[in-house]
């Protein structure tokens, strides 16, 4: 679902001064600085930010441990054409059983 641009000015303003880049909240993540990485992540995905919808599927799969959630974020940023996210959902759909298989 798309955004029109007035929605995202109106979000980007009631962000507070707290507001990351989404680079500093990629840092935040790679410093284990959760909290501020989940929040810019989150912020970011709002405004319909391809690589933020990526990294929150990072997020919510590595540290929330919830496969269901990171793969609906993988696939709604690989429906749109992020690269790394297609990759992450193509292999969250395939299990051992069909890796096994493939390997023989």
């Amino acid at each position: 679902m798309a955004i029109n641009l007035d929605q995202m000015i109106l979000k980007i303003l009631q962000c507070n001064s707290s507001y990351y880049s989404l680079i500093e909240g990629i840092v935040a993540y790679k410093n284990k600085e959760m909290q501020n990485s989940w929040e810019c992540f989150s912020k970011h995905a709002e405004l319909g930010n391809l690589i933020a919808i990526y990294w929150k599927g990072v997020y919510v799969l590595d540290i929330k441990k919830n496969k269901k959630l990171a793969n609906q974020l993988f696939q709604k940023a690989a429906d749109r054409g992020h690269a790394k996210a297609q990759v992450r959902y193509a292999i969250s759909l395939s299990d051992d059983d069909v890796i096994l298989i493939i390997r023989k």
